[in-house]
This record gives C-alpha cells, sequence and structure tokens, in this order.
C-alpha cells in the first residue's frame, strides 16, 4: 500500500443567491457575502432569480422584496408551491408587521431590514447555511 500518493480534496464553498434589484445594494450584500468566505450569485429581478435557483440550487438566498420581474413574495411562493427548501433571507425596506408575518408564513428564514448591518447579515447566513446542511444529512 502506497502512501506517497497525493490526496486531492475538493473544498466546496456554499453559494449565496443575492436577488436585489438596486445595484448599490446588490454590491453592499455582496461585500459581506464575500468577507464570510461564500461565494456569490448574484440577480437583479425576481424571474432572473427563479432561474438561477432552478439552475445553480444555492445553499442560501438574499432576497429582496420589491423587485421587477416577479417580486419576493411571489418568488416565496413559488418555492414553497415547489418544495424547494433554500433558506432565505429577506432583506428589505419594508418596515410593516404584516410584511413580516407573511414572509415568515411563506417559509422565509429570516426577515431584516435595509440597510443591512454587517454583524447581523454575518449571523443570520452562519445560521441559515447550517441549517441547510443540518436538512440535507
Amino acid at each position: 500500500m502506497a502512501f506517497n500518493q497525493p490526496v486531492v480534496v475538493e473544498v466546496v464553498m456554499a453559494s449565496v443567491l443575492i436577488v436585489e434589484d438596486s445595484e448599490y445594494q446588490r454590491r453592499v450584500l455582496v461585500k459581506m457575502v464575500h468577507a464570510e468566505g461564500y461565494e456569490t450569485l448574484e440577480s437583479g429581478d425576481g424571474l432572473d432569480g427563479l432561474k438561477m435557483i432552478l439552475e445553480r440550487k444555492p445553499d442560501c438566498i438574499l432576497l429582496d422584496i420589491l423587485l421587477p420581474g416577479s417580486d419576493g413574495l411571489s418568488l416565496l411562493r413559488v418555492l414553497k408551491a415547489r418544495e424547494i427548501q433554500i433558506p432565505t433571507i429577506i432583506v428589505t425596506a419594508d418596515i410593516q408587521e404584516s410584511t413580516y408575518k407573511e414572509c415568515m408564513e411563506l417559509g422565509a428564514f429570516a426577515v431584516t431590514h435595509k440597510p443591512p448591518k454587517p454583524a447581523l447579515i454575518k449571523e443570520l447566513l452562519r445560521k441559515a447555511i447550517e441549517s441547510n446542511v443540518e436538512d440535507c444529512s
């Protein structure tokens, strides 16, 4: 038995899809996600975001509510209807309690408000990705 063989270990980084129509807000979120060592995927509208979810199967989603194409609530409804269980963190300027409740009823992992706070995004991402790993095992 030879022990001199090189061992190849593939490290797979968790991927986070950011669905946000504001390029500035998207850049802010990308910077936060990269700082935590995650790969990012980006979309500026709900329809493209759904396409990326189906094709790329990210480990977590950061989702705005007000989006062109299809809004964030509609995207949550589609995920729920298709039984796609990817932890989704809503990042929104909408501070209404009714919006929070609807997001949670539709399966959101968490809801946070803009402007996003780096420490909170870091913690929510960690918890969301850990929960996704646990669900897959």
